[in-house]
């Protein structure tokens, strides 16, 4: 057991690696699921999102939504559309943590 909680503790330190080295492998088996059981007719890209929204709804059942699974920050403006320059005056309008509105401005 001591080589599964090194393990455990390595991929919990290093969290996001973990999680970056998670997602590269979920979207790697939606393409592979995709290209060998529809024949590309469903997008990988599809059965990862999918797979995405699927893990995050049973991640929330386990923790019971304390976990910050499905935490949501609402901002003042699109800052995938605003010019450059407007980016750093964008504000957080609203925060939900846990299914609670833990900051509102």
């Amino acid at each position: 057991m001591a080589i599964l909680d090194t393990l455990a503790d390595v991929l919990v330190t290093n969290g996001l690696i973990t999680a970056f080295a998670f997602v590269g492998i979920v979207v790697w088996l939606s393409y592979l699921v995709s290209n060998t059981l529809t024949a590309g007719r469903i997008h990988g890209s599809a059965i990862a999102i999918l797979t995405g929204l699927v893990l995050a709804w049973m991640g929330g059942v386990v923790t019971g939504g304390s976990k910050g699974l499905a935490d949501i920050t609402v901002l003042s403006k699109d800052i995938m559309t605003v010019a450059e320059d407007e980016i750093l005056s964008t504000q957080a309008v609203y925060t939900i943590v846990g299914g609670k509105v833990a900051y509102r401005r």
